[in-house]
């Protein structure tokens, strides 16, 4: 069912490239794929930052980012746009 995929997709919003290629690693490390895309924030109090897209993500891995170093701006499930 294609809306089931759409909904597992875990869309965690990050303010450096530097950061995300760091996040992308660390999953990788634990055999998780991720994608890295640049994203626009819509409220524009950011500006521009890195969106690291993981398809069928688990809330957890926002605390291991953390965890790890990774500053989380924000996150988000489903079909949002980056």
């Amino acid at each position: 069912m294609r809306g089931e995929s759409e909904m597992d997709k875990l869309i965690i919003n990050i303010k450096s490239i530097t950061h995300a290629h760091k996040a992308q690693k660390l999953l990788y490390a634990r055999r998780i794929a991720s994608n890295i895309k640049k994203s626009i924030n819509s409220d524009n109090t950011s500006g521009c930052g890195y969106s690291l897209i993981i398809n069928n993500g688990k809330a957890d891995i926002v605390s291991f980012l953390e965890k790890n170093g990774i500053p989380i701006i924000s996150v988000r499930n489903g079909r949002d746009e980056v």
